[in-house]
């Protein structure tokens, strides 16, 4: 790229000046004539593509003796760098102090409206400040410019090594921070664990019945199911408990984001482990009792394998080890798919990791075949060999080519046949911290998606004069990409909503690459008081209110009426029926009076601590067929979103009962409308239903044919 820009220097000189006059000339039109511009051009794309062109036409400019300007413009890019990226930040948060101070408040919002124009500066001046840095390290400078160095192998061996890589001068600050990462994680997964999921609690119901009855209708996940039933067996069944598979699962995926990250760089481990343990989405998916943990783990132990035999191959001249690094290679896809037909399906697509560290392994094959002595007696290969690049451009256009179509191809539920519109909000979740529950670290902060597509492509660089950790982060930035494109183009979700916790399996690769990103901002400053200014800056983009809240839920109900903290419509929580349940507990309601509930009928259960029926199942007919779901006694469901009308069935079969319901209406059980809902008595299948009291939008009432 640089080379291509040195030959092509005045030429690419003449475009972007030309371009640029263009565009101030149409900027002075716009501001002082009448002249209309924003009628057939955005005003605010214009100066965002100015400020863009005039950095382009400085990085060429300087190509002629970039030494020179290097020596010139870096250390003023710096200060003007941070100073930008305090304006950003400090525009996109809240704070009463500037809310109610009319001077503070506007001088808020005239920096929030040039915030684009800021952004783009940020963006120009980091990527000149990175290719100053890049230029200025030696080409064997290695990880030589980390903050904390690796000790020298060598000093010490066996037991003594240990005691000194845990206590050595170099690595007592390493360890400390590790240490401190370990705590936080058990702080944030364990505290306060006395609550359920916010909905989907229907495995918590099958584990129930199985403890109580030994028996359960409802199949979830065969390891999650076995790991639950043996630790609610051995300490009982509490909230806690039917938390702990979860929780390990977060755990292990802990400790092989420190694993896959370190092959990369040692730093990048620990700031990668950070911001996974303050991570609320990682947080809160720890204490949800569904599986989307099972697949960020499964991703993370893959990735690591996939890392570990991709080095071993680059390493290696041996094509018997090759061949058997290989062979090692195909029991990670195997293992996959022995997972997906007799565990959990949806773990599949943490094969695109596989995928593409499998291309990458091919690319490399095909490298070490052209590059070296195979084949040399041919012809064709000595043109290749003198085309290596025109190889690689030709691999990776087919490879794409191939990927594309196989893509287009995919028809299996959820993921459609063709390509449907793109879904921003995949990309949205990740990047727009304004998206309704992202529950990022930045969460909130009123910054445009720009500086955070910016930073995360940060990322991608890194100073490490190794090949393969570059790889690694290209292997990384291509899955997550990919995936992200799959779910924009193919999905079709089954609900009204898009259950963006599916894409949680892709929170591994964005965690590793910003948190690179983090760690190239840092390394791009090298004096203390820059740094700490910095990582000050960065520390408040991080939304303390959303890591409190994913870690003590009780508050956010408390502070907020916040009843379910959630990722789409699942989460932890649903506090506003406790206070039903509380009600219900003080009128004398047991396990022997007949309930008929609503939607959420399994969190009733759970906080009511009804005991199971092993004699009746709730029966829901839909489009994937017919489903079973376990049901406590004396228990009815009445629901217009499930589609359950038990409530003719609950009066016919008992005298006297009660019943709880958020619904508006009452449906039938062809779906026909036969009751509207109220804070009224009304009159139903020839029962006086009396109203007893409203509670956070919950209607209770009861009937007595006795």
């Amino acid at each position: 790229m640089i080379t291509f820009i040195q030959k092509k220097r005045d030429l690419l000189l003449e475009i972007t000046s030309n371009l640029l006059i263009v565009e101030i000339i149409l900027i002075i039109l716009h501001y002082l004539t009448s002249f209309v511009v924003s009628i057939w051009i955005d005003v605010h794309l214009l100066m965002v593509a100015t400020v863009a062109c005039g950095f382009a036409w400085f990085f060429i400019y300087i190509q002629k003796d970039e030494e020179h300007f290097r020596e010139i413009t870096q250390p003023h890019m710096k200060g003007l760098f941070l100073f930008c990226l305090l304006l950003v930040v400090l525009s996109g948060l809240s704070f009463d102090l500037i809310q109610q101070n009319h001077f503070l408040k506007s001088i808020e919002s005239s920096i929030s409206s040039v915030q684009p124009y800021l952004i783009v500066f940020l963006i120009g001046a980091g990527f000149l400040m990175l290719h100053f840095k890049k230029e200025s390290i030696p080409a064997k400078a290695g990880l030589t410019e980390e903050i904390m160095e690796m000790p020298a192998k060598g000093k010490a061996k066996g037991v003594g090594k240990l005691i000194y890589m845990l206590t050595g001068r170099e690595n007592l600050w390493y360890n400390a921070f590790l240490l401190v990462i370990l705590t936080l994680f058990f702080i944030t997964r364990l505290y306060d664990t006395d609550f359920i999921n916010g909905t989907d609690n229907y495995n918590v119901l099958g584990i129930k019945n199985m403890y109580e009855n030994g028996m359960s209708v409802y199949r979830y996940s065969p390891i999650t199911d076995f790991l639950m039933l043996k630790i609610v067996t051995s300490f009982g069944f509490d909230f806690f408990t039917i938390k702990i598979p979860f929780i390990l699962y977060s755990f292990i995926t802990l400790i092989f984001i420190y694993l896959s990250s370190g092959l990369i760089n040692r730093n990048l481990a620990l700031v990668s482990s950070f911001l996974y343990v303050i991570s609320p989405w990682a947080i809160i998916h720890a204490r949800i009792t569904r599986d989307y943990s099972f697949d960020l783990m499964v991703g993370s132990i893959a990735l690591y394998l996939c890392f570990v035999i991709y080095r071993k191959i680059s390493e290696t001249e041996s094509p018997k080890k090759i061949l058997l690094y290989l062979l090692f290679f195909s029991f990670v896809p195997l293992s996959l798919v022995f997972v997906y037909h007799n565990i959990r399906s949806q773990t599949i697509v943490v094969g695109i990791y596989v995928l593409f560290t499998a291309l990458y392994i091919l690319n490399h094959l095909l490298n070490k075949i052209v590059a070296g002595g195979t084949f040399s007696g041919m012809r064709a290969m000595t043109v290749l060999r003198a085309n290596i690049r025109s190889v690689n451009l030709v691999y990776w256009v087919a490879v794409y080519s191939a990927l594309l179509s196989a893509l287009f191809l995919i028809e299996k539920f959820p993921f459609v046949f063709g390509f449907k519109d793109l879904d921003f909000i995949y990309f949205d979740f990740f990047f727009n911290p304004l998206t309704d529950s992202p529950w990022q670290w930045f969460y909130g902060v009123d910054i445009k998606s720009l500086f955070f597509y910016g930073m995360f492509l940060l990322g991608l660089f890194s100073f490490d004069s190794s090949e393969v950790p570059r790889k690694y982060l290209l292997i990384l930035f291509s899955s997550f990409v990919f995936g992200l494109v799959l779910y924009g183009l193919k999905y079709e979700t089954h609900l009204e909503y898009i259950p963006v916790r599916y894409l949680y399996f892709l929170f591994l690769p964005y965690i590793i690459i910003f948190a690179n990103s983090v760690l190239n901002l840092i390394k791009l400053f090298s004096s203390r008081p820059e740094r700490t200014v910095l990582i000050i800056t960065l520390v408040l983009l991080i939304n303390p209110t959303a890591l409190l809240y994913s870690v003590n839920p009780v508050l956010a109900y408390q502070n907020e009426k916040i009843s379910n903290v959630q990722v789409d419509n699942i989460g932890i929580g649903r506090f506003n029926l406790l206070q039903v349940v509380e009600y219900l507990e003080e009128m004398g309601i047991n396990e022997d009076n007949v309930l008929v509930l609503d939607g959420r009928y399994a969190e009733f259960i759970l906080y009511l601590d009804r005991p199971m029926d092993n004699g009746r199942k709730l029966v829901r007919r839909s489009s994937d067929g017919t489903l079973y779901y376990d049901i406590s006694r004396k228990t009815y469901v009445q629901s217009t979103y499930f589609g359950y009308s038990e409530l003719n069935e609950a009066v016919d079969a008992n005298k006297k009962g009660i019943y709880v319901s958020s619904d508006k209406v009452i449906l039938s059980e062809n779906g026909q409308e036969e009751m509207k809902l109220s804070s009224r008595d009304f009159q139903l299948y020839d029962v006086h239903f009396r109203h007893i009291n409203t509670i956070n939008g919950f209607q209770i009432y009861s009937w007595d044919t006795s």
